[in-house]
């Protein structure tokens, strides 16, 4: 059963035929959406390339921020809560990687660039929302 929270194309493509392969492109998190079985071993006729590790990539990138700025005790990122990508690819590992690192994670939610001034804004504010968790 596809998991997919995104246009149902993708299921309504895995659902229509179970023999003739499909390659994706640029699908940042395959597993998670329930397109593939495992990232090595992918099963089916479903197989591509996958943009994004989230696990690995968003925590490495926390790391390397907090590397080039060590004083840094807060930390915001920006996501669009409508995109259900953002749901997948910000969980929990980013608050315990943050936790792990010493710093409070901050939200700022936007969904279209009129909303980035107040994002943005509401980030340095005192009374941001403290990270603990996404979904």
């Amino acid at each position: 059963m596809c998991s997919s929270p995104l246009g149902r194309w993708q299921c309504n493509l895995k659902s229509v035929t179970s023999t003739i392969p499909i390659v994706f492109v640029a699908v940042a998190d395959p597993l998670g959406l329930g397109l593939v079985q495992s990232l090595a071993r992918p099963g089916g006729n479903i197989t591509g390339v996958a943009t994004m590790v989230p696990d690995d990539f968003g925590a490495k990138r926390l790391e390397i921020l907090r590397e080039l700025v060590p004083s840094a005790s807060k930390i915001a990122i920006l996501i669009n809560p409508n995109n259900p990508m953002h749901r997948l690819n910000f969980g929990e590992f980013l608050a315990r990687t943050a936790q792990r690192l010493g710093v409070t994670l901050l939200t700022v939610e936007a969904t279209a660039p009129d909303e980035l001034d107040v994002g943005f804004a509401s980030a340095a504010a005192p009374t941001c929302r403290r990270r603990a968790g996404y979904g």
